[in-house]
């Protein structure tokens, strides 16, 4: 009994021993963990702070006077001007500002370089410090602004290279607010996705399709010519086909027969010429549905255009060919003396065809495989 009652006592003694060991190792760990929570709130405590410090710069704060810039209300109603270094007072600044208003003919930069231009020329300053724009808005502007850096550069006031006026990761209140982005190109430039068509430096700007150096009757007069000239020859050409093919045996030799296929290449290249007359079709093979004009084709959606191209090209490429076969032809006729001329001729007729349309196929599709 008294042995039982020995291990019965062990037994609790080593339960309780455990609990406490469990309860120590519980502690530990708690212990540990808010230590390192500690440490890592305190971490970001500071870098925060830091990031806060590195924000901001000290500079006296003024009143605003007009709480716009460019038209867009401020969510602030103090600010400072020792960022710009351009512009000691109010008027300064509205003065200043005016000047980068003809970017408003560049959407693109216009939708970008308002935010950056106001936290500059107009900061918010509260507590005697102002809140520097960011890296990422200075950076966001030089690709849209191109024009400005070829044709003036940057002053150096607005270049990203200065970190410590752009310092990254900043977060600016010129940033949340929505300035107006409704400018459009300024004619003879309009609004285009297609970098192939932007003008130069000025992006999402493209030239329009119809030519700005010619007036609307001086176009009209171009179309009659056009339309008086490629009629003439497809109807020059048609009556030469009709009437080959009603004495089709007298006129199927050499070199008679050559002057038919030049011809047809003619009936060819005039109707490609002709299409355009046809009702809405100038403005699907020449403009592309942005208003810009066609470049580096074909392209999906483009088939008149190509179609066009085709026609006349190849049409045209065929003729001189088969005018050059007429030449030759004429030689050795009227030159060579030896041998039968017509017999020369029969031998290589299919010479002649492979190099006229081979050749015509061939440079056609060369030419459309081409992107620039």
């Amino acid at each position: 009994m008294y042995f039982l009652l020995l291990f019965v006592y062990k037994q609790e003694m080593y339960s309780v021993a455990s609990v406490v060991v469990l309860i120590f190792l519980a502690s530990f760990s708690y212990a540990s963990v808010n230590s390192h929570s500690s440490k890592t709130a305190l971490k970001y405590f500071y870098k925060d702070h830091l990031d806060q410090a590195v924000c901001l710069q000290e500079a006296p704060c003024r009143p605003i006077h007009n709480a716009t810039c460019f038209g867009t209300i401020l969510p602030y109603s103090f600010t400072s001007f020792a960022l710009a270094e351009d512009s000691l007072s109010h008027f300064e600044v509205q003065d200043n500002l005016a000047l980068w208003q003809g970017l408003r003919s560049v959407p693109r930069c216009w939708a970008v370089v308002q935010p950056l231009l106001c936290a500059v020329y107009m900061p918010k300053c509260e507590n005697g410090s102002i809140f520097l724009p960011s890296q990422e808005m200075c950076r966001i502007t030089r690709g849209p602004c191109k024009s400005v850096e070829v044709k003036h550069s940057w002053p150096s006031f607005l270049r990203c290279e200065n970190k410590k006026l752009f310092p990254p990761r900043c977060r600016n209140p010129l940033q949340e607010v929505k300035f107006n982005t409704s400018y459009k190109c300024i004619p003879p430039l309009v609004e285009t996705d297609n970098k192939d068509n932007w003008f130069h430096e000025v992006e999402g700007c493209g030239i329009q399709c119809q030519n700005p150096f010619f007036t609307e009757e001086e176009h009209d007069n171009n179309h009659f010519l056009i339309k008086i000239f490629a009629g003439a020859c497809f109807a020059m050409g048609l009556f030469a086909v009709v009437t080959s093919l009603i004495r089709w045996k007298a006129a199927n030799r050499y070199p008679g027969v050559i002057i038919f296929y030049i011809n047809i290449c003619v009936i060819v290249a005039s109707f490609g010429w002709l299409i355009q007359f046809f009702p809405g079709a100038r403005e699907r093979i020449v403009c592309r549905h942005d208003g810009t004009m066609h470049l580096h084709q074909p392209s999906s959606g483009e088939h008149l255009c190509s179609l066009t191209f085709v026609l006349v090209y190849a049409g045209v490429v065929a003729a001189v060919v088969w005018f050059i076969i007429l030449t030759y032809a004429w030689y050795l006729l009227v030159v060579r003396a030896s041998g039968s001329p017509k017999d020369i001729i029969k031998k290589k007729h299919s010479s002649f065809h492979s190099a006229a349309w081979s050749l015509s196929i061939a440079l056609t599709v060369i030419i459309m495989g081409m992107k620039g």
